[in-house]
């Protein structure tokens, strides 16, 4: 199978997300809806990946964190130094939109996980 047959699901529907922000740090949680989920999350959503989708408002180092207990990584993600609450020129200040528009990215999804979301009810 070629990567452009490779299905994909957009992550929202294997996770929800909140995001918050310190100075020029944004966090953003991605906590997996249900637990068998998490693997693909983890081998899915690396810093490279996560950085290249938020690249609009994260323009430095981006660093995950895994908690696996409850099915969450967690991004630190670093925004340009004029990107701040107080300096920022972005309508959303904060960047609390930055969890739906990471919710939006494609995951792909190994037979594994085909086989498994095919038998949810």
């Amino acid at each position: 199978m070629t990567a452009a047959t490779v299905p994909t699901v957009i992550l929202r529907l294997l996770a929800h997300a909140r995001t918050g922000d310190k100075g020029r740090t944004l966090t953003v949680a991605v906590v997996a809806r249900h637990a068998a989920d998490y693997p693909t999350l983890r081998d899915h959503l690396t810093p490279a990946v996560v950085r290249e989708h938020l690249k609009a408002r994260v323009t430095g180092a981006v660093r995950r964190y895994e908690m696996p207990s409850t099915a969450t990584l967690l991004f630190l993600c670093e925004r340009d130094p004029t990107d701040t609450v107080t300096t920022s020129l972005h309508r959303d200040r904060h960047g609390k939109t930055l969890s739906g528009d990471l919710l939006d990215l494609p995951v792909p999804l190994t037979q594994t996980d085909r086989n498994q979301h095919s038998e949810a009810p």
